[in-house]
């Protein structure tokens, strides 16, 4: 029962005595004032959990990633946070994944044997409980990713250059995660193969790259051949992934 409901029943009470003249009018005015301003000064404030983290991008469809807080509060002695329920959603503040379910009284918690699918993003939100069934405000994460299964290169990139939201490989590896030669191009927010806009391919190493400032790169190592064509150690990959033909250099 709320603080506020039990002075709505003190308040019945008194008048109830009052239309039978055992106590005077004056006397209920004033013990009511005085008890509502008590009781109801007494009303709990629970803070949120702040600084809620709901992870970042993740491998696995059936995990998620470690959620994290830190500790809400409750402005009375007498009562205390015990609990914080977490729910996942397809959106912010949703539930169509799981419905507030109990982590207990911790600062770090995941959840697993889930469902989730490949490419979407989904979301935590989470509350403090006290130990009188009171419940904060719902706090809601930014969100995390599912991305596809994990692929790496066979080897060890030896040079990387970022242009935009794509990251470009070169080293000696072989594959990442399919054939790609010694070049590959990745999300730099998913940290996947950019499958549909790998071009250049490289029959040799590839020890550096340089951004040229427009989208493309200048790439360097031990190769005769690029996308085909014949370039010895030295080529000019344009923004769209292709060759540049105008650029040539001899060793």
């Amino acid at each position: 029962m709320s603080r506020t409901l039990i002075v709505n029943h003190f308040k019945y009470i008194f008048l109830i005595a009052a239309s039978l003249n055992l106590i005077s009018c004056t006397f209920i005015r004033s013990k009511i004032t005085d008890f509502s301003s008590k009781i109801l000064a007494e009303e709990s404030v629970v803070s949120t959990p702040t600084s809620f983290n709901d992870g970042t991008d993740s491998w696995s469809k059936s995990d998620t990633p470690l959620f994290s807080w830190t500790e809400a509060s409750v402005n009375l002695t007498a009562e205390t946070i015990v609990d914080y329920e977490i729910k996942i959603g397809t959106t912010a503040g949703g539930s169509d994944i799981k419905e507030f379910t109990s982590v207990g009284n911790v600062l770090q918690a995941s959840f697993s044997s889930l469902s989730l699918t490949k490419g979407s993003q989904y979301f935590a939100s989470i509350r403090a409980k006290t130990s009188l069934g009171k419940y904060s405000t719902t706090v809601n994460g930014d969100g995390w990713y599912v991305n596809a299964d994990m692929m790496v290169p066979n080897t060890a990139p030896s040079a990387i250059e970022k242009s935009g939201t794509t990251l470009y490989l070169g080293g000696i590896f072989s594959s990442f995660g399919y054939l790609t030669g010694s070049f590959a191009q990745i999300s730099a927010t998913t940290g996947q193969p950019d499958w549909l806009n790998q071009k250049p391919t490289f029959d040799g190493i590839i020890y550096s790259t340089i951004s040229d400032g427009n989208g493309g790169y200048y790439v360097g190592g031990q190769f005769t051949r690029v996308n085909g064509v014949s370039r010895t150690n030295l080529a000019h990959i344009l923004s769209d992934g292709s060759l540049n033909p105008n650029f040539t250099f001899t060793t």
